[in-house]
């Protein structure tokens, strides 16, 4: 997902180009305000992400809305006579964090122009976040780097000034291929969440949460469905056991495929005589958005790790037959659901987590010594 440079969660995006850099004297570091939107979109469309898929996200019509959906959001922008060239966001949420309701800050959209770049921008935006959040008294901050993303992990080494960062993990982040089967399970009952669950839903996802390091604690409102959300349930008896909400997030960001590395180009060459029988089947392809549905809120009662597979491969059939490309879920390393997507044809792509403690106030090995959890849909 994220790559080597330019990049995004933490989503550092420094450009590789090191000429014309002009002096840092006529450079500001701001909070951004509505103002600087358009500039906000246009630097993040110069900044592509490379990676495994190489990426250009889109974030207009407004890139603060995706923020929006993290948390209570803030963004700093640096500025080059009054031209948008470097930024960085924190979204402020609660979070599990050793079992207990937390508040937590994501860091994001790190971003600089790749005409500045090997300038000190994103340090001073950086401090510039760091001393924000501390007058906040915000102490404890996740994030995610793309694994071979080596300017971005080296930012996360404490250097220059930086806050130094413990990596507590990795996440195998999960690109299932659409099915045009639906999937039948005779031992549960498969479908939309009914207006009269929402309040077991939000129980039963907290509950589930609740075991992952950063799990996110969802009020009653997130178990509402949005326009371009559809949540699942599936139900034994009268009771839901498990859940899952698949999410189209282009009306918040865009993911326009740049380049592919010559495996995967294969790999998905290879899917084309598909086609001829399942018409539906949407291939990625160099140039044109990846239509992605996003797989939020998993969740199961123990015991019924069988009813969010159904759940799951329910989504791998809504993605085919609303084309998506795929159908995405994000799995650390350690977490226990890696056995229920077992054999569920994918591609996997690898991102590392990490988590700072600003003023000391949170035991990082403890942390580290459990699952972390992050929803893929935000980054």
């Amino acid at each position: 997902m994220i790559g080597p440079m330019p990049k995004g969660p933490l989503g550092v995006s420094i450009g590789l180009n090191r000429g014309a850099l002009t002096t840092e004297t006529a450079i500001v570091v701001r909070e951004a305000s509505p103002g600087d939107n358009s500039g906000l979109v246009a630097l993040t469309s110069a900044t592509p992400m490379l990676g495994a898929i190489s990426l250009r996200i889109d974030r207009g019509p407004d890139f603060f809305r995706l923020l929006d959906l993290r948390g209570k959001g803030k963004v700093f922008v640096a500025t080059d006579r009054g031209r948008v060239i470097g930024c960085i966001s924190a979204a402020v949420r609660t979070a599990f964090v050793s079992g207990t309701p937390q508040t937590i800050g994501y860091i994001g959209d790190v971003k600089v122009h790749p005409s500045f770049a090997g300038s000190r921008v994103v340090l001073r935006l950086i401090a510039a976040l760091r001393d924000d959040l501390i007058r906040r008294d915000v102490d404890l901050l996740f994030a995610v780097i793309a694994a071979g993303n080596r300017q971005a992990l080296s930012l996360m080494e404490g250097r220059l000034g930086t806050p130094r960062w413990r990596q507590i993990g990795s996440f195998r982040v999960c690109e299932f291929l659409p099915s045009p089967f639906a999937g039948r399970s005779n031992a549960y009952d498969i479908g939309p969440v009914r207006p009269n669950e929402r309040g077991s839903l939000v129980a039963l996802v907290n509950g589930f949460n609740r075991g992952y390091q950063f799990g996110p604690e969802i009020a009653p409102e997130d178990a509402n469905p949005a326009p371009f959300a559809r949540t699942l349930v599936a139900r034994a008896g009268r009771e839901v056991v498990a859940t899952l909400t698949a999410f189209d997030t282009a009306e918040v960001k865009s993911n326009v495929v740049v380049a592919l590395p010559p495996s995967l180009q294969a790999a998905l060459a290879a899917l084309y005589p598909l086609r001829l029988v399942l018409p539906r089947l949407r291939i990625p392809s160099v140039g044109e958005p990846l239509r992605l549905l996003y797989l939020r809120n998993a969740a199961h009662r123990k015991g019924h790790e069988r009813a969010l597979r159904a759940l799951i491969q329910r989504a791998r059939f809504e993605a085919y037959e609303r084309e998506y490309s795929f159908a995405v879920l994000g799995i650390h390393e350690r977490d226990p659901l890696s056995a229920i997507v077992k054999g569920l044809p994918k591609f996997v792509f690898s991102t590392h987590a990490f988590a700072t403690s600003l003023v000391g106030g949170h035991d990082l090995e403890a942390i580290a010594a459990g699952i972390p959890m992050e929803d893929f849909a935000l980054v």
